[in-house]
């Protein structure tokens, strides 16, 4: 009896190591893998406007896990060959969703759906997949970063955070359109959008995708309806080299009373 005692001992302990170690392969975040799994779940299934919906939000979750990927890249797979205009829609949304992973070993099915999908609809979007995938890897580290440390109502808060103190000006309007239609009644994140406002709008020679960045701070900013914030953007508006940027700082303005 003392023998399967210990025994039942031991075998719980191992239980216990196996738990905490696949907690680590998480990030010790059982948050975050719950959310990898009710990505899995949506990709498991074939419903389109599900999976439309989650390539959006993965594309500013800086997600990278192929559990979620290796789904999307069956389906890619089987359906690529076909012409329905419907089935050419969902197979252009998950070539897309595919880039979003930032990981090369979907790099082959993308090549070979570029040069093999009967319609040219969706041998752009794979081609233009392919150039995300290159952006994807830069990209997921910065968005992700911290994000193991964070509690469940605080993962994609921290996301918005690194989007919107990033440099480059894509992953900037992604934090802008966040705060804006999500966070702008976030104290610290229009204050991080305020700061990144201030420091980037003077800079010269910024391409358009920056400027429209910079827009969108201005815009959460003008939501916010707080009154520090008005100051801000009579200032941007007066001295903005950029007339995209000067106009939307001006009208966000008139928003604060």
């Amino acid at each position: 009896m003392k023998t399967v005692s210990s025994f039942s001992g031991i075998l719980g302990l191992f239980f216990i190591i196996l738990t905490v170690w696949s907690g680590a392969a998480f990030g010790g975040n059982q948050a975050l893998e719950n959310e990898i799994k009710y990505y899995i779940t949506i990709f498991e299934g074939e419903n389109p406007q599900l999976q439309h919906d989650a390539i959006g939000e993965l594309s500013w979750k800086g997600i990278s896990d192929p559990r979620i990927y290796d789904l999307m890249e069956v389906q890619l797979l089987r359906g690529y060959g076909e012409r329905g205009r419907a089935i050419v829609e969902q197979m252009s949304w998950l070539a897309k969703g595919m880039a979003l992973s930032g990981l090369e070993k979907y790099r082959q099915t993308l090549e070979k759906v570029a040069a093999d999908a009967p319609t040219q609809k969706l041998r752009k979007h794979a081609n233009t997949a392919l150039e995300r995938l290159v952006n994807y890897q830069r990209w997921n580290p910065v968005i992700s970063q911290g994000v193991g440390d964070m509690t469940e109502g605080d993962i994609d808060r921290r996301r918005a955070l690194n989007l919107l103190q990033a440099s480059e000006g894509a992953l900037i309007r992604l934090g802008g359109k966040r705060t804006y239609f999500k966070y702008w009644g976030d104290e610290q994140l229009l204050e991080a959008a305020k700061d990144k406002l201030l420091q980037d709008y003077k800079i010269s020679g910024l391409d358009s995708t920056h400027i429209d960045a910079l827009a969108w701070l201005c815009k959460a900013l003008g939501r916010s309806g707080k009154p520090s914030y008005k100051v801000v953007l009579e200032e941007v508006a007066d001295n903005s080299k950029y007339g995209k940027i000067t106009r939307y700082a001006k009208n966000n303005a008139k928003y604060i009373k």
